[in-house]
């Protein structure tokens, strides 16, 4: 799964959530809907490896419920297609605010490379960069591994 290291385990994500949360619950909200890239088995398994690091996980397709997202230390969003409403950025965004931790993932390349033979989509499009465009960040469109 892209959550694990050679050793089938991932520090990396572990220890990034314990830095994400702060002195906020040991809840994470993973997002769920069907605008993401990662299927319902993938969040699954990413769940009960979050819970096997002693937090407790909600799996979630509303992202616009404020009072659920600040029940969480951190929010995780996966590589979103579909986009967000207003209500889910302004949401998010006042999450963060709060002092809430914000992972979020994504594939620039995969959105830019589209469809075969389909002309590329410009990166500004994406939706994670819409999101994560507001914390002065960007995904692009180069692989980090070729």
């Amino acid at each position: 799964m892209i959550y694990r290291d050679q050793n089938g385990d991932n520090q990396v994500l572990g220890t990034s959530l314990l830095l994400l949360r702060g002195d906020r619950e040991r809840r994470v909200l993973l997002s769920s809907g069907g605008r993401q890239v990662l299927s319902a088995a993938q969040l699954t398994d990413l769940a009960n490896k979050i819970r096997g690091w002693q937090f407790e996980v909600e799996q979630t397709e509303d992202l616009s419920d404020l009072t659920k997202l600040q029940r969480a230390g951190v929010v995780i969003l996966g590589n979103q297609w579909g986009g967000f409403t207003s209500q889910e950025l302004d949401a998010i965004l006042q999450f963060v605010k709060d002092g809430g931790g914000l992972l979020a993932v994504g594939l620039g390349w995969s959105w830019e490379q589209a469809r075969p033979g389909a002309p590329k989509r410009p990166m500004d499009q994406y939706p994670m960069n819409q999101l994560v465009g507001h914390f002065g960040a960007a995904f692009t469109e180069k692989p980090i591994f070729q």
